[in-house]
Formats: C-alpha cells, structure tokens, sequence
C-alpha cells in the first residue's frame, strides 16, 4: 500500500478538517504523518524520528501529538510530548492504537483515524482547554505529512 493509498483526497480533506475541528477547542496539537513504509524494523524509531522532525516537541504548553502509520508495513504509533503524556493514563497511547488498528482490520480507515483525532483531540481539549480570551494559533500544520519511507 503506498501512501497515497490509504486515504483519497476526499477522506483526506475529511480527516484534515477533523483535526483543525478538535485543535479549535485546544492548545494542543495533532499532527499524522503517513510513510510508505519503516525504514528499519524498528517502528518506533522512526515514529520518534518524524516526532521530532514535524517539531511537535516546539509547541508551546508541548501538548503535541503525533499518529504515525507505515503503511505498507502496517505499523502504527501514537506519541504524545511531555505536556499532555503526563496528563494521561499509562494505557491512554496504546487503546488509541487499539482503536485504529481495529478500524483498519475493518477496512474503516477513515472513521477510525477520525475516531482516533477526536478521541485525542477530546482529551488535549480538558486538559488544554482554550480560555476565552486566549488566541489560539496553529503551531503545527494540519495537512497530513507523508513519505516514502519511514524516514
């Protein structure tokens, strides 16, 4: 599967309007990066790579969080910066993981990345929430990042 595969344009403009949906309603941010494939068979290594490489770890209250996805190689991986990682259950990362690769098994990609953002984006919201008077700028894009490899 390549990367443009895993979603269409249409899904993608679906899901890229989730996250700027669910990012209005915190300070956190949601970013998903979409490689092709792992470019060593340490998933997570690449995760980090692209974690760092997207600048999630630049946010200002370092509430970023990242949804890494290797397509052909079907891996995926959910970080969360220090800010909003402190905030949650041990567990939190990994049922996220659950939920979207269910959703993939299912072949309701879209629903379950959507799912997933909101999920996330639900929980940066409480513990992020956007007071009143507070600007809300963009510090990472919303445009799906992709790849051909892992990094």
């Amino acid at each position: 599967m390549g990367v443009g595969e895993l979603l269409n344009p249409k899904e993608e403009a679906v899901l890229v309007a989730t996250i700027a949906e669910w990012e209005a309603k915190t300070s956190g941010e949601i970013v998903i990066h979409i490689a092709k494939k792992l470019s060593s068979k340490d998933g997570m290594k690449d995760a980090y790579f692209w974690f760092e490489k997207l600048g999630i770890t630049k946010t200002k209250n370092r509430n970023g969080v990242l949804l890494f996805i290797a397509a052909r190689d079907h891996f995926v991986a959910i970080l969360g910066d220090v800010g909003i990682h402190s905030k949650v259950e041990p567990d939190f990362w990994n049922q996220k993981i659950h939920l979207l690769i269910e959703a993939f098994k299912s072949n309701d990609k879209l629903i379950g990345l959507c799912r997933t953002v909101e999920s996330i984006g639900a929980v940066l919201a409480q513990h992020f929430p956007l007071e009143s008077n507070e600007s809300n700028p963009n510090e990472l894009d919303n445009a799906l990042s992709k790849s051909h490899e892992g990094h």
